[in-house]
C-alpha cells in the first residue's frame, strides 16, 4: 500500500492510500484492510496533531471488471472543527465524490424565496 498527499488536492488536508493489486472492494483481504486501518490511523494522529477534529473519508474500487482497472482508493480530507451554531459549506459529496449537495430541493427553496419576496415578477423564483 501506498499513503501519499496528492499533487493537486481538492480539500484540506488531504491524504491518499492506494491498495496495490487490488482493484475490488469486495477482493480486500485481512493484510490490506489492516493496511487501510493503519493508513487511517497515521491520518487521524496528524490531524489530531493539528487540533483538527472534523473530517470525511471515502473509498473507492473498480468493481468488477477486466484487468487494467484502477486500484483501491482511500480519500481523506480535513474539515473546520465543529463549533456551536456553525455550519460547514463544503461536504464530502463536493470534495471527495466531485458533486454538488443540497441539502433542500429547489422547488422548497423557492417557496421560501417567494414567501419574502412579495409578488414576483417571474414565474421562475
Amino acid at each position: 500500500m501506498a499513503l501519499f498527499t496528492p499533487w493537486a488536492p481538492i480539500g484540506f488536508h488531504e491524504a491518499w492510500a492506494v491498495v496495490e493489486g487490488c482493484h475490488d472492494l469486495a477482493d480486500l483481504n485481512d493484510t490490506d484492510c489492516a493496511d487501510l486501518g493503519a493508513a487511517m490511523s497515521a491520518v487521524f494522529r496528524a490531524y489530531y496533531g493539528w487540533d483538527l477534529a472534523s473530517f470525511n473519508w471515502a473509498l473507492y474500487g473498480a468493481g468488477p471488471a477486466p484487468s487494467g482497472r484502477f486500484p483501491v482508493l482511500l480519500r481523506m480530507v480535513s474539515r473546520s472543527n465543529p463549533e456551536p451554531m456553525y455550519r460547514s459549506d463544503v461536504t464530502y459529496f463536493e470534495r471527495l465524490h466531485g458533486e454538488g449537495m443540497v441539502d433542500l430541493p429547489p422547488e422548497e427553496v423557492a417557496a421560501g424565496i417567494r414567501a419574502h419576496a412579495g409578488t414576483p415578477s417571474r414565474e421562475s423564483v
